[in-house]
């Protein structure tokens, strides 16, 4: 069974925050993000202004940095594997999917990009690869309108030392501009080598 279907993950939970808007004031500065993509770690200056990327999740071998002020809920797919959604209070989604039997990167990828067609119409898709940090990640990318929004969505494929990661990126359209390189940090944190 698809997993991502089956859960409407990506559906069900942005329908619920999509409506919020980015503050500038209460981001992830972009000095920060770029530390944390090049190095893995924070900027110590910046640990110290209003949303730092401080909070770490260590659980079933996983470890992740995401910014202190985001909603982090565990999940678990019907076949036991773990699962993180993250939601930033201006209504950014993030939503991220661990096997350690890896299943193809294509089927993954088909598999959430159908998700989001069985929800949405006139959906426009994209593939795509990007680097990450050090990652190299395969995906597709998504237009589409969900209550008078245009909404981005991001979906991407990539291995990491102890997973294979599927991740959806999801936002209004302005939004996701604006948290781009939030996205890319949080995802770029899950290749930080286990001992940080």
């Amino acid at each position: 069974a698809n997993d991502w279907a089956a859960r409407g993950i990506v559906a069900d939970t942005l329908s619920v925050f999509i409506g919020i808007f980015y503050q500038a004031n209460t981001s992830v500065s972009a000095e920060n993000v770029r530390q944390i993509l090049t190095t893995g770690r924070p900027n110590p200056i910046e640990q110290r202004k209003l949303i730092p990327m401080t909070a770490k999740y260590c659980q079933h071998g996983i470890q992740m940095l995401y910014p202190e002020n985001w909603q982090l809920t565990e999940m678990e797919t019907e076949d036991g594997n773990p699962g993180l959604s993250l939601e930033s209070p201006d209504g950014a989604l993030m939503v991220v999917q661990f096997f350690e039997t890896p299943l193809p990167p294509s089927r993954l990828v088909a598999d959430m990009t159908e998700t989001i067609r069985s929800q949405y119409e006139d959906i426009e898709t994209t593939p795509i690869e990007r680097k990450i940090g050090d990652l190299q990640a395969a995906g597709s990318e998504a237009m589409f309108y969900c209550l008078d929004f245009l909404v981005q969505s991001r979906m991407l494929v990539f291995d990491t030392a102890t997973h294979r990661v599927a991740a959806v990126c999801q936002a209004e359209s302005r939004l996701f501009g604006k948290m781009e390189l939030v996205f890319d940090a949080i995802l770029a944190s899950l290749n930080r080598p286990a001992d940080v």
